[in-house]
């Protein structure tokens, strides 16, 4: 009867505890962005009056964003270890490959990615005994190079043709799905199931958000519009489909589901949803243009906040989604 009660007792104090560090997770999570959001864009200003829009920009704006981005992951007391010390190293190499394969270079890009699909499974491998989370998170840091393998014989204006993204991101979703079965993932774990809130208020907030994002985006990116045929319903069948399904869903399960999920048994949650949306930012070097790997980085905060709030991909995927509508919606009318 003792050890009983002594057992409860534990267990109120660590649920405590743990009520405490998530209450305190958005305040920490809110000010690392902001710091790194405002500190990426005065620098950019500052450099476009320099260097003006020339790939030096587009190169040093992405070097000071990412590393005042590692800079914030000392926030609140950060204790370093081997595997956060190599997960850095998967930022650095996200960087340098991403340049690469989005200039003259491109070959040393796809070098790099070649490396990182081969070197971060064995890494994974090798530090097994440090726990599941661990192979797991670099055997997904793997797959993430894997899909830019898949992208890079696709120039960035090829990928708002409206044949492209269906055959590239079937491909990426079903990697995907293979690996979760392979590695037997529980679905609640990585997002699919009902949440913590009614469907209704996750499916809403991924509209609103979405609605902002994609509007947002918009401004940032001017892209062309995604034409498929003359009718109107057709684009917008298309829009919501490939856009949602396609995109939505690959890259929230990708980024969100998998590799936030276990690396939040790695770190702090706020540090594991930043880590990941540093990546998932550097991701869009390929759209030559700095202001949009901040936005991305922004947006990637957002989609992993509704992650851990609503504790179901369905929020993340309908605002990912709905944005990425929103944004070519508007494309040919603004």
């Amino acid at each position: 009867m003792g050890h009983h009660r002594l057992t409860l007792q534990f267990n109120r104090l660590a649920f405590g505890l743990d009520s405490v560090a998530f209450r305190r997770f958005p305040v920490d999570l809110a000010l690392a962005s902001s710091v790194l959001v405002g500190a990426s864009l005065v620098s950019h200003f500052a450099l476009l009056a320099l260097v003006g829009y020339t790939y030096e920009l587009i190169f040093f704006s992405s070097l000071t964003f990412v590393t005042i981005g590692m800079l914030m992951l000392f926030f609140r007391g950060f204790r370093g270890s081997l595997v956060v010390g190599l997960l850095y190293f998967v930022v650095i190499l996200t960087l340098f490959e991403e340049i690469f394969l989005n200039s003259a270079l491109s070959w040393y890009g796809l070098a790099l990615a070649f490396f990182g699909l081969v070197a971060f499974p064995l890494v994974g491998v090798l530090l097994s005994s440090r726990g599941e989370s661990v192979r797991v998170v670099f055997e997904l840091c793997g797959l993430v190079f894997a899909t830019r393998i898949v992208f890079s014989p696709f120039p960035i204006h090829l990928l708002e043709s409206a044949a492209s993204l269906p055959v590239i991101y079937t491909l990426i979703m079903g990697a995907i799905v293979l690996y979760a079965w392979f590695r037997k993932m529980p679905l609640g774990k990585i997002g699919f199931n009902k949440g913590l809130i009614r469907l209704p208020f996750q499916i809403l907030a991924g509209v609103s958000v979405g609605a902002v994002l994609g509007s947002v985006e918009e401004f940032v990116l001017r892209p062309k519009p995604i034409i498929i045929g003359s009718s109107m319903i057709s684009n917008i069948v298309y829009l919501v489909v490939t856009m949602m399904v396609f995109v939505g869903l690959t890259e929230e399960l990708l980024f969100c589901g998998l590799l936030q999920s276990y690396t939040a048994d790695l770190m702090p949650k706020w540090q594991a949803v930043h880590w990941v949306s540093l990546l998932f930012a550097l991701f869009h070097i390929g759209w030559l243009n700095p202001l949009e790997v901040v936005f991305a980085y922004g947006a990637g905060i957002v989609f992993g906040f509704l992650l851990l709030r609503t504790g179901s991909l369905t929020a993340p995927v309908v605002a990912h989604g709905f944005g990425n509508i929103v944004l070519y919606a508007l494309a040919p009318v603004l």
